[in-house]
């Protein structure tokens, strides 16, 4: 996702005010999009996932104004802060939590769209838009309040105006995409492997793009002195920030293998990178187990593979600057997330990689077919639907906690004052009306309520009264199970009664 652009991406496709208007290809994106919340409109998760913790940030600017981070969770403003406005003005509910998002999700997609056709024509743009969203990452993150995509957009914003600039010779698009690389940083310090990949396109470039692109550099630095300057104010440190983001291997991990020494930060640590668990379950090598799992797994896998097989097979069926410019797209992202797991030494969890899908995506807008006419070309249509299909199958699967809303408010209101909670149940449940008053399991209560990942297990003296089944449809009801015990879900809200002999 470099900001500079010393290659002809797009010379055989005129620029276009049409690119900003809303034609045909972006109303099927925007009707995609509503197909995809129809299927799973998962949002908020809770537990132990990163959004609870986005969500207690949010809270806490709400009451206090802009708090002290003491986590690197925290200091990520350009999501907490429009969160926090968000529930201030308009309360806390997970249709509220879901709208900041959705409207960098929409962004990111019109961000897609608009590259796209710039780069590669009107067919490529829906093409690329529709593989981007059908990404499994990217479809459950539309509603999910995460940081992956808020430094996706931020990130595709940079390459689109670093393009006007170099196109229009403009100092003001130089000037605007830096800024936009430095709120990327700012989402999370993750963006610092795109401004590596930004610089060496920047010195590849001729000495007229340089030269216009260079006022890029006050546009990222007056950002990032402005940051500097409030955790100078807050600390007497400027980079607490980022201390506070190389201390991120210290929080408790269960993806982190016990024993890892993680004393001297994460930073080109070969203990570090070899202690992340296989997201995907497949240890060869720590060397090439990142990149052996991300292509195995289903939320970004089919994505990944799709662009690899395009560019193997159809890189001479399409105009040469179509295919270079796809190929170094991909490069430039596979670039940036060899430096994300081999420097940086994060955890390489498909949503990491949100910059590689969406160069992955248009790749794939810019190598597919733009008709059945030949065989191997409806071959290859035909492959990249079922790949579609199975994506939306995979976005169906994933579990949601809004079957739980229901049930859990009523269990609730109904036992107020005698009810307990564990933490990890109290995230889950954190937008569910009173859960956030109710004690901890330690407090002597009648009741105890409980979100299961593996069926409801109750402690010695405890006896299980109702069991929620949470898998299955959103928008299905969701019934009391009153089926045996050995059948009983695996993933449900229980409520147990306490002091049972």
């Amino acid at each position: 996702m470099a900001i500079a652009r010393p290659f002809p991406f797009h010379d055989t496709m005129p620029v276009s005010r049409r690119s900003l208007r809303v034609p045909r290809d972006g109303l099927i994106l925007l009707g995609f999009v509503g197909l995809i919340l129809a299927i799973n409109p998962r949002g908020f998760i809770g537990g132990g996932t990163d959004d609870w913790q986005y969500l207690e940030a949010a809270r806490c600017w709400v009451a206090h104004g802009p708090c002290v981070p003491t986590q690197h969770w925290a200091t990520r403003w350009p999501l907490i802060a429009p969160l926090s406005i968000a529930i201030g003005l308009l309360g806390e509910s997970r249709l509220i939590v879901g709208l900041v998002p959705l409207v960098y999700s929409l962004a990111a997609v019109a961000l897609i769209r608009h590259l796209a056709l710039r780069l590669f024509g009107t067919a490529a743009s829906l093409i690329a838009g529709i593989a981007f969203l059908a990404t499994p990452m990217v479809g459950l993150s539309l509603l999910h309040p995460n940081i992956d995509i808020v430094e996706l957009t931020f990130l595709l914003a940079a390459l689109a105006a670093s393009i006007a600039a170099s196109d229009h010779r403009s100092r003001s698009a130089a000037l605007f995409a830096g800024v936009m690389l430095a709120l990327a940083v700012q989402s999370r310090e993750t963006g610092f492997a795109y401004i590596i990949v930004a610089g060496a396109a920047f010195l590849c470039a001729d000495r007229e793009t340089r030269r216009i692109l260079f006022w890029a550099v006050p546009g990222f630095v007056a950002p990032i002195a402005v940051e500097m300057a409030a955790f100078t104010a807050m600390f007497g440190d400027p980079l607490a920030r980022y201390a506070i983001a190389l201390h991120h291997t210290a929080v408790p991990s269960t993806a982190l293998a016990a024993g890892v020494d993680v004393s001297r930060g994460p930073l080109l640590n070969p203990a570090v990178i070899a202690g992340w668990r296989p997201v995907s379950g497949i240890d060869v090598h720590w060397t090439i187990n990142p990149v052996i799992n991300l292509l195995a797994h289903a939320m970004i896998g089919p994505t990944l593979m799709a662009a690899a097989v395009l560019i193997i097979a159809r890189r001479r069926a399409v105009p040469r600057p179509h295919a270079l410019a796809a190929t170094r797209l991909l490069i430039a992202a596979l670039g940036a997330s060899a430096i994300l797991i081999y420097v940086l030494a994060i955890d390489p969890l498909p949503r990491m990689f949100l910059p590689l899908a969406a160069a992955a995506a248009l790749a794939i807008g810019a190598l597919s077919p733009r008709s059945l006419a030949m065989r191997a070309d409806a071959a290859v249509l035909v492959a990249l639907a079922v790949l579609l299909v199975i994506a939306l199958a995979t976005i169906a699967r994933q579990p949601t906690m809004l079957r739980a809303d229901t049930p859990a408010a009523r269990i609730v209101a109904a036992h107020t004052g005698a009810i307990a909670i564990d933490t990890t149940s109290r995230r889950a449940l954190a937008l569910v009306s009173g859960v956030r008053a109710l004690p901890g399991i330690d407090t002597p209560t009648r009741w105890r309520l409980a979100v299961a990942q593996h069926g409801c297990e109750g402690r010695q003296t405890e006896r299980i009264m109702e069991v929620y089944p949470l898998s299955g449809p959103w928008f299905a009801p969701t019934a009391r199970y009153r089926g045996p015990a050995r059948s009983a879900p695996m993933f449900a809200l229980c409520l147990f009664e306490r002091g049972v002999a």
